[in-house]
């Protein structure tokens, strides 16, 4: 099946960078897949791993050779490329929240250490809101803190939260569960890729049919309307979501 337009925010493709792609040849072959199965109407928007302990120094580098890589693909594929990341919330800080963010929104892609408890989540989005920014919560199917207590993804889109399904997640059978647990009460606003290889999962029509018996909210919303909402720096509504399925 072939999928007419997706918004991708989360995936791993700038060469090099962390535990992504690890060659522009593997990245090459990461677009070429998304082009040939998403289409020109694709907007894929690359995001390396940052963290708020990361030195400043270090981003800075990362970010440099993310935008290099942004000038390089942007002419050989025709379809919307944007760069942000995901930041590892860790500590007092909000460092390098600038350098992650969605460009020209105050959204940010953000993930928790597995033991992260619940109470230093909250704190730590409160600290991240405080700051400015609006976080997007990367993988929730993966924390214990969300498994088997998915209404705390109500509370955290209540305080300006979102929440977005991996497609990767669903290589591994007990966050496979977790996702469709989600995805099936409406309680993430987008799925994304998070590919980091040229054998991941993308959001072409294989992902789709994957996911298709777990929706309560239709594909399109999860793949174009909400992650645009996010690309135009809206606000994003209360969970959980309601809809008929595609």
């Amino acid at each position: 099946m072939f999928v007419l337009g997706v918004i991708d925010l989360h995936s791993h493709i700038v060469p090099g960078v962390d535990d992504g792609s690890r060659s522009f040849e593997e990245s090459s072959e990461m677009l070429d897949r998304i082009w040939k199965d998403c289409g020109r109407d694709t907007v894929m928007v690359m995001t390396p791993h940052f963290s708020t302990s990361m030195p400043s120094s270090v981003a800075s580098g990362r970010r440099k050779k993310g935008l290099r890589f942004l000038e390089w693909a942007g002419p050989r594929w025709k379809m919307d490329l944007l760069l942000a990341g995901e930041l590892m919330l860790q500590g007092l800080s909000t460092n390098n929240a600038e350098c992650a963010r969605y460009p020209g929104t105050g959204w940010v892609l953000v993930e928790f250490q597995p033991d992260t408890l619940w109470i230093q989540v909250k704190l730590l989005l409160r600290r991240l809101i405080r700051s400015g920014f609006r976080p997007m919560i990367a993988h929730p199917e993966r924390y214990s803190w969300c498994r088997r207590r998915e209404g705390r993804l109500v509370e955290l889109s209540r305080m300006g939260c979102g929440s977005m399904v991996s497609a990767r997640s669903f290589r591994v059978q007990k966050y496979a569960s977790s996702a469709r647990q989600l995805l099936s009460q409406g309680l993430v606003h987008c799925i994304a890729s998070d590919a980091h290889s040229s054998g991941d999962y993308i959001l072409n029509g294989e992902m789709r049919k994957i996911v298709s018996d777990s929706l309560r909210v239709s594909w399109e919303t999860l793949t174009w309307q909400m992650p645009g909402m996010v690309i135009e720096d809206e606000l994003l509504p209360l969970l959980p979501l309601t809809g008929g399925s595609s």
